[in-house]
């Protein structure tokens, strides 16, 4: 139809891609195939967009965007984030599991908290329950280690990296 002709010109588009890609995904699942084409657009915002309406239409296409997308631009990492969390497929798996060594903190975090939703007993996650509440993770990881703790909404604490030394004074 024209209004799909026109949508598809305007994915490729960084300016007009959001919009787009937004329209396409709420067509349905009748346009992947409009955004598996997205996908190859010469800007990363446009790619990003398609990647992401193809995610929330349960295709995984475009986890390799996502990640890329995570890693490299800050202003969509939290969206590339969470459409990675809405995927049970493999690659997604796999893509989480990368970002957890990244060396940005928020991007580690993200990407834990993303794996936990989309596979809430993974192996690449080591959980503890402690009698107050809390709850221990230890995640692998190749980059420098980090201590993250949080106490709002689910108390825990994040190891990233084994061999943790805690010194006074804490803050």
């Amino acid at each position: 139809s024209l209004r799909l002709e026109e949508l598809s010109k305007a994915l490729v588009k960084g300016d007009s891609s959001a919009q787009a890609a937004l329209e396409l995904e709420a067509i349905g699942v009748e346009t992947i195939p409009i955004l598996k084409e997205g996908l190859q657009a010469n800007e990363l915002e446009a790619r990003f967009r398609a990647a992401e309406a193809l995610a929330y239409l349960n295709d995984a296409s475009g986890v390799a965007v996502l990640k890329e997308v995570a890693d490299k631009e800050p202003a969509f990492r939290a969206f590339a984030i969470a459409a990675l969390s809405t995927l049970t497929d493999g690659d997604a798996v796999l893509a989480m599991r990368e970002l957890m060594q990244h060396e940005s903190i928020e991007t580690r975090y993200g990407a834990l908290r993303a794996l936990e939703i989309a596979s809430p007993h993974d192996s690449a996650v080591i959980t503890h329950k402690l009698d107050a509440g809390y709850e221990v993770k230890l995640v692998e990881t190749t980059a420098s280690p980090v201590v993250h703790m949080s106490r709002r909404r689910r108390p825990e604490i994040v190891l990233f990296g084994p061999d943790q030394r805690l010194e006074a004074p804490l803050v």
